[in-house]
């Protein structure tokens, strides 16, 4: 690994996960104004045909206004803010989404939840408690800071375990980043169809009692609905492979002989000096 290096691309994943699903975001506003009331409502409108009309490819009324470099710029920094505001706020509504879908479609997970519902929650204790290594886990925590993990504040032992990778394997704490990155994007993406889906019900709604084609919006609303459970049964799966791929690495940086520590450590310093 080069030190120096690391934070570009971290800065690129980064930077994808936030403006690629604040670009749906933008996009699934826009859709909003056009079904309740931005120009005039008719069946046909739909996220794709809000893309037509940004791309000035759309021959259906209203007539298409004239979209120039400046709208398009301001477009792509509201996306950009829109990507950091889901960012800060969509995992938890994620998950519980997730979790919800999961408990409806699996007796054995509803069964298990009526137990104690937060450890079902991330970081998953009650998954990793029954492991083996789970009580190592547990040690390494201990040894390092001195207190149990139960005692610790923040979602534990997985906080602990991630900040003890940045201090002793960087490396392993950059692929740590790199597939929270790639979560978070798929949080946001996840909220953006739940979204999707129930404005494609209201846009549904309002054609039928309008007396208008429904066949675009119920297409839109099959999509939205498809694409929610696939994205939120996903996120379930790579949350929990993304709480495992931390603890490995956490067990591997533990038996890291010292000289190795201490030349990642000193490695990255020099690569942050350089940067300075």
């Amino acid at each position: 690994m080069t030190p120096r290096l690391s934070p570009l691309r971290l800065s690129i994943v980064d930077f994808l996960g936030v403006f690629v699903p604040g670009a749906v975001w933008a996009l699934l506003m826009i859709t909003t104004l056009e079904v309740f009331g931005w120009t005039e409502f008719s069946g046909t409108s739909t996220p794709l045909s809000a893309i037509r009309r940004l791309l000035g490819i759309s021959q259906a009324p209203p007539v298409n206004p004239s979209f120039g470099l400046p709208f398009y710029t301001g477009l792509a920094l509201f996306s950009l803010l829109l990507g950091y505001l889901v960012k800060a706020f969509s995992a938890r509504p994620a998950e519980w989404i997730a979790v919800c879908l999961k408990r409806a479609i699996s007796k054995k997970f509803r069964k298990a939840c009526r137990q104690c519902k937060a450890d079902y929650r991330f970081p998953y204790p009650a998954a990793y408690r029954d492991q083996d290594y789970f009580s190592s886990i547990g040690e390494i925590v201990r040894k390092r800071l001195g207190q149990d993990w139960e005692r610790l504040p923040g979602y534990q032992p997985f906080e602990s375990c991630k900040r003890l990778l940045r201090v002793y394997a960087p490396a392993l704490w950059e692929e740590a980043q790199q597939r929270e990155a790639q979560i978070r994007f798929l949080v946001s993406l996840s909220l953006a169809s739940l979204y999707s889906t129930a404005l494609a019900i209201a846009a549904t709604l309002i054609a039928f009692f309008r007396q208008q084609g429904t066949a675009n919006a119920l297409a839109w609303l099959i999509a939205s609905a498809f694409v929610s459970v696939l994205l939120s049964t996903t996120l379930w799966t790579r949350r929990h492979r993304e709480v495992e791929d931390v603890y490995l690495s956490t067990l591997i940086a533990d038996r890291l002989p010292i000289s190795l520590r201490n030349e990642a450590g000193s490695s990255e310093e020099n690569g942050e000096n350089d940067g300075n």
